[in-house]
């Protein structure tokens, strides 16, 4: 790792086309980030949010001096490492760990004696922890909200493991084109549409989710307007950033926007209706009294 301040700022000019790619992807590391420390307060673990977000930036600005392209976020699973016993003592050792794993390259040399199956375990228990935790942290009347998150990440899966595939048979979803994954039931399209942009995706259909059950319809039409922004540049719902690759789908979120302006006014109305048969009856009872 050398200092690469004057290959880094050489590097910006060209480096401007990928702002497209990069932005994106700046904005789920900070998403990321939120949802471990809100997993992290709900473990009963609190931390300050402006900290965590100084240091997550402060260390990947060092290192893309240092030529490093990856930006960092904090690790998902504070409630499974929480449940084994690691605390301040893990995270430190397993940071040195991987410094030296880096700095000395024996990445290879340990993926080439650590089987992949003697790895998977712990990731899968954490990943059941964060389930079984979102789930009862969640209040009962949100729950939709939970499984409905979990369908971009689902279609984010299968498209990987799709597009893996054709990669290594040396082919792509291209060269076999839409209409032979049509004739075997795969739509890879709709992977596509469905599977791109997963972070940020799943999280505006959860807020639609909760919006809708909670009746509150003005949140519910500004994340549908969000979502219709996000969808039109391509930030979700589309492999690359551009103008207007999803039309159905940004049609869609405007529609859900109209639908949730008509549930607006359709309760404000419900609520004239009631106050005014209130002050009707209140009327009459006067009436009577006198």
């Amino acid at each position: 790792p050398l200092l690469q301040l004057t290959d880094l700022f050489t590097g910006i000019p060209p480096a401007f086309g990928f702002l497209v790619s990069a932005i994106p992807l700046g904005v789920t590391n900070f998403i990321f980030t939120l949802e471990n420390i809100e997993s992290a307060s709900a473990a009963g673990d609190d931390y300050n949010v402006r900290n965590i977000m100084i240091a997550n930036s402060t260390s990947s600005i060092v290192g893309c001096m240092f030529g490093c392209p990856f930006p960092t976020t904090v690790y998902i699973g504070h409630p499974g490492w929480k449940s084994i016993g690691a605390g301040a003592g893990y995270t430190l050792a397993t940071g040195f760990t991987v410094f030296l794993i880096g700095l000395f390259g024996f990445g290879g040399l340990l993926l080439s004696i650590i089987p992949l199956s003697a790895v998977f375990p712990i990731l899968f228990y954490v990943g059941i922890v964060v389930a079984v935790q979102a789930v009862n942290e969640s209040p009962r009347v949100e729950l939709p909200a939970v499984f409905v998150c979990l369908f971009p990440w689902i279609a984010n899966w299968a498209l990987t493991l799709v597009n893996n595939t054709l990669t290594s048979a040396g082919t792509s979803a291209g060269e076999v084109g839409l209409t032979a994954f049509a004739d075997a039931g795969v739509y890879h399209s709709g992977l596509v549409a469905l599977g791109s942009g997963a972070p940020l995706s799943s999280i505006l259909w959860g807020c639609l989710v909760v919006f809708a059950v909670r009746n509150k319809s003005t949140y519910a039409i500004v994340t549908a307007l969000t979502a219709a922004v996000l969808t039109i540049t391509g930030v979700i719902h589309s492999p690359s950033v551009g103008l207007w690759l999803q039309p159905e789908l940004t049609i869609g979120y405007l529609l859900l926007a109209v639908l949730f302006a008509y549930k607006y006014f359709d309760a404000r109305r419900t609520s004239d209706d009631v106050k005014e048969s209130q002050k009707t009856e209140k009327e009459l009872a006067a009436n009577q009294t006198v």
